[in-house]
């Protein structure tokens, strides 16, 4: 695998779908190694026009663009379906196993080992039981779903900071049918990024 790292920042973030980077860690997406597993494929709303794979192909350009907006060092999309990551293929493990050897990183983020979701879960798990004893991890998650205990870092949006996240949310057109009001709802939420050890 050869990846342009000359701008890289030691950080790898490795989430299950797209948006999730942007959702859960935009506070330290410049600079950082991104690499997303999945191509969203699940995620199609049922009165989507689209096939399942324009749908995928769309949400993998979404996260894209957000990419370039926020100077990701390099992004790394796997493209596997989210049945593959729920049933927790050992082909996905095998390849982000071969990316960080391959880089080495400082620090690696990923969700959170008692998320709700199957394939964020897998990831954590995979985490804890793979990497926490070779790299520096820290696991993020929706902070509706934090653990009780308080993060080892905790990051409060600044005004500018959450206006860039806000306007990057509502370009994910692809989500359009939940994914604004979630967010809206929850802005307390959505304002706050944490990651756990």
């Amino acid at each position: 695998m050869k990846l342009d790292l000359n701008n890289w920042n030691g950080r790898v973030l490795v989430c299950a779908h797209c948006d999730d980077e942007l959702l859960n860690c935009s506070s330290i997406l410049q600079g950082s190694l991104v690499v997303i597993v999945t191509n969203g494929d699940l995620g199609r709303p049922i009165d989507c026009n689209m096939s399942v794979e324009e749908y995928a192909k769309e949400r993998l350009a979404e996260s894209t663009r957000v990419a370039a907006r926020y100077d990701v060092a390099h992004l790394v999309l796997l493209e596997y379906s989210e049945v593959e990551l729920n049933a927790g293929n050992p082909k996905i493990l095998e390849k982000i196993n071969n990316l960080l050897e391959y880089c080495n990183p400082e620090t690696i983020y990923i969700h959170h080992w008692n998320s709700q979701h199957p394939g964020h879960k897998v990831l954590g798990q995979w985490a804890l039981n793979n990497w926490a004893d070779k790299y520096f991890t820290l696991y993020f998650c929706d902070q509706h779903h934090a653990p009780k205990e308080n993060p080892v870092i905790g990051v409060s949006l600044g005004d500018e900071q959450w206006k860039k996240k806000l306007e990057n949310i509502l370009s994910f057109h692809t989500q359009s049918n939940w994914l604004p009001q979630h967010v809206m709802t929850n802005v307390g939420h959505f304002k706050e990024e944490g990651f756990w050890r």
